[in-house]
């Protein structure tokens, strides 16, 4: 049982550190969203009982319409992950240089044609890490599709009947 609450809280906190700290735009708007929404809803109180007995909306509370906020904001990129076969690149590093690069150009350091090349060498290392997974995974579908084929054969090659030859 310790565990499970082990891996909750990291999973709680994981998450948290996303919805925050990675995206504070997002989840300000999500929050914002929320409270305006239960504020709304608080007004439209007399013309939505009507329909209390699908949903009693003035029994829910600003936390669950701030949570229904942040998950309407989030909506786009959730879909976006579960439904995209695009290759993505979540490499830290990559982030982190070219955050460097922009404070470096920022302090005054280099100038725009010095920032340039940099930038450049950036994108093409990216690609050719992208690259490099996208053959990778082609080679892997092509073993695969080599056992499926041999597999196919010997099976083939059991079930001939044998003749014998006398």
């Amino acid at each position: 049982m310790q565990n499970f609450n082990d891996i909750g809280t990291r999973l709680i906190r994981i998450s948290l550190n996303f919805i925050v700290v990675r995206e504070p735009a997002r989840t300000s708007l999500g929050i914002l969203m929320g409270v305006l929404l239960h504020a709304i809803i608080t007004l439209l109180n007399p013309l939505l009982s009507q329909y209390n007995n699908i949903v009693d909306f003035a029994s829910l509370s600003i936390f669950q319409y701030t949570i229904f906020g942040i998950i309407l904001v989030y909506l786009p990129l959730i879909i976006s992950f579960i439904f995209s076969e695009k290759t993505q690149i979540n490499d830290e590093s990559v982030e982190m240089l070219l955050r460097t690069i922009d404070r470096i150009k920022e302090d005054g350091k280099l100038t725009d044609e010095q920032v340039q090349p940099l930038y450049l060498k950036v994108i093409e290392k990216v690609v050719e890490k992208t690259q490099l997974k996208q053959e990778i995974q082609k080679e892997l579908n092509e073993i695969n599709q080599n056992i499926a084929q041999e597999l196919l054969e010997s099976e083939t090659k059991q079930q001939l009947p044998h003749r014998k030859t006398s």
